[in-house]
């Protein structure tokens, strides 16, 4: 396979890109293609560049050719990148957030899986971290139990069938008349079910077990106390058929599709180790400027709790505010834009401050207008959150808010 495009979020990957001259880049006119992960067509320094956009992950650009398109978290100054699985991890934390993030992500699982190097691996972390996710709900609720066969050689005692051949041969020729071979079920938390997902944890554990995310590794040593008391088995891909799924333990369900794909990622085998196989990922893209917005909803959501309004929709159609926080008679909107030297704040977004409706909600006069705060992210980790807000000098009451998001040492 070969990889056509490899590239950083927001970054232009082919200058001196003469327009129409590769057949294969035609199709890049479309910022928001994500067949394509946003790459696109741009005027930069009266050159047509092809660039990308604010989304990272693999897709197909030619499938009979085997070529596909990478695009890798951005790359910050002093060799860091933004570390989008903590930022991940922290909107999973956060109870309300963790339920509207299907519109941060998309995995492709029924697309063709595209092989991939050892190093370049964004999309495992995020699978492992979903069902990590799944498994701490399913132990906080409790641990479903199901019915198992056993079989157990019991004293004075008959339960289920018993296996005549097993009793004779195992106690009538040794002379214990008293005890009697059965086969019967026995109701346990060691069921098929839980013994796939710790099978499934295990793997975890050995794809994840040298990486520096405490709050990661915190996450599935809780998850493997939980599941102490459960066995691992030789998971096959029939056991699956094999699991019927009840309405009173809906997570099991998104737990064990998630095992699957860890399984069909990593193998099925827990002794084969993971290194020697080829790795594979489904083709998939992260909005990165959805996660931002996200991450920034967890933060709005620790300093206003229910003050805050998140993605109230205008009756007509108009710019929307991403958030709204009454009480501060404020409007918040997410910029996912490091360098702000060419800023543009667009007037449908600064007319939200004027807007009837707006207003009205916020219990303002006519006469009054609403304030507006624009959010970006900072890599600088002293940056303070919510506590000072910059002035914008072109306008009144409108303000900006740097913002530190997670970063991590870049391994390219």
């Amino acid at each position: 396979m070969e990889a056509i495009v490899i590239a950083y979020e927001s970054s232009v990957v082919l200058k001196k890109f003469k327009k129409n001259a590769l057949k294969e880049f035609n199709k890049f006119y479309n910022l928001k293609n994500l067949n394509y992960l946003g790459l696109h067509q741009a005027i930069e320094n009266n050159e047509v560049v092809l660039k990308s956009a604010a989304y990272i992950g693999y897709r197909w650009l030619n499938k009979e050719l085997n070529q596909f398109i990478h695009i890798k978290p951005r790359k910050l100054s002093n060799n860091f990148q933004i570390d989008y699985m903590e930022m991940l991890l922290e909107c999973l934390h956060d109870p309300i957030v963790s339920k509207s993030l299907n519109d941060t992500y998309k995995i492709f699982f029924k697309e063709n899986w595209i092989e991939i190097e050892d190093n370049t691996d964004e999309i495992a972390p995020f699978i492992i971290l979903q069902f990590l996710q799944v498994l701490n709900r399913i132990s906080k609720k409790g641990v479903k139990k199901g019915y198992e066969t056993t079989t157990q050689n019991l004293t004075s005692k008959i339960k289920g069938k018993i296996l005549i051949n097993q009793t004779i041969k195992q106690n009538h020729l040794k002379n214990r008349l008293d005890k009697t071979v059965c086969k019967h079920q026995i109701f346990t938390e060691d069921c098929l079910e839980n013994q796939i997902l710790k099978t499934a944890l295990i793997q975890c554990r050995r794809y994840i077990g040298n990486t520096t995310n405490n709050n990661l590794l915190n996450l599935l040593k809780k998850n493997l106390n939980d599941f102490r008391q459960i066995n691992s088995k030789k998971v096959l891909d029939s056991d699956f058929n094999q699991i019927k799924n009840s309405p009173f333990f809906k997570e099991y369900q998104e737990a064990l599709r998630l095992a699957k794909i860890i399984f069909k990622r990593f193998g099925f085998n827990i002794d084969e180790s993971i290194k020697t196989q080829k790795r594979k990922s489904p083709p998939f893209y992260i909005d990165m400027e959805e996660l931002f917005k996200k991450y920034t909803e967890v933060k709005l959501r620790e300093k206003y709790k229910d003050d805050l309004i998140v993605n109230y929709k205008f009756n007509k159609t108009r710019s929307n505010p991403d958030f709204i926080i009454k009480s501060k008679k404020l409007l918040v909107n997410t910029k996912y834009k490091f360098d702000l030297s060419n800023t543009d704040y667009s007037d449908l977004e600064v007319l939200q401050t004027r807007d009837k409706e707006i207003k009205e909600i916020l219990e303002l006069d006519m006469s009054s207008e609403a304030y507006i705060l624009f959010i970006y992210p900072s890599s600088n980790i002293k940056k303070n959150r919510f506590k000072k807000f910059e002035s914008i000098k072109e306008y009144t009451n409108i303000f900006k808010l740097d913002i530190y998001i997670p970063t991590i040492k870049s391994i390219d």
